[in-house]
């Protein structure tokens, strides 16, 4: 794992912290090939962080109810990261750095908010 996936991993935690206190929180680190994180929360206020780095990861989060946080990174090429969020006011980004990548965000709700970034 480098040092860079170390860093976007405690920085996104940091942003997630305070609505943690009050449900479910999740925090998964993936480094080399082949990897799988598949997440499900369900109720008020959970966050989850993912970061992966290295080739064919896969990453999947579904959150149902409101205020969730979801974020997942990926470094590295034919990765895949999926983020399904259900309910009101939640939050969603997946970031990926390197080519071959695939990533998607669905949203069903209200005051919600995402943010999909793919560099090269």
């Amino acid at each position: 794992m480098s040092l860079r996936a170390l860093l976007i991993a405690s920085v996104a935690t940091l942003s997630l912290a305070v609505p943690a206190l009050a449900g479910n929180a999740g925090v998964i680190v993936q480094s080399g090939g082949v990897n799988q994180a598949h997440v499900a929360q369900s109720g008020a206020a959970n966050t989850y962080t993912g970061v992966q780095g290295g080739y064919a990861n896969h990453s999947s989060v579904l959150q149902t109810g409101g205020f969730n946080n979801a974020m997942v990174g990926q470094m590295g090429r034919y990765n895949n990261a999926m983020v399904g969020q259900i309910g009101s006011a939640n939050r969603a980004g997946v970031f990926q750095m390197g080519p071959d990548n695939l990533a998607g965000i669905g949203q069903a709700g209200s005051f919600n908010n995402a943010i999909l970034k793919q560099w090269p």
